[in-house]
């Protein structure tokens, strides 16, 4: 198995994924909690599939802006 494959396969903790991506951790978990970025659930522990890592770094993730609501024209 080529090291590709081996890093695809991979999971990699919540902290690692962050780093691997260059976001902040909390940042990764606004994206899991939106849907925007996979992770596994166990327990307390979030799991980011490695093929989600390399996702997220192939096609990047959408913006966190939101819009402001209740603004009066």
């Amino acid at each position: 198995m080529s090291d590709t494959n081996a890093e695809i396969l991979r999971g990699y903790t919540l902290k690692e994924a962050a780093r691997a991506i260059s976001i902040s951790e909390n940042t990764l978990r606004l994206h899991i909690k939106r849907g925007s970025a996979a992770a596994i659930h166990c327990g307390r522990r979030v799991i980011v599939p490695g093929a989600e890592v390399a996702r997220i770094l192939r096609e990047g993730l959408p913006s966190l802006a939101t819009e402001k609501v209740g603004s009066v024209q």
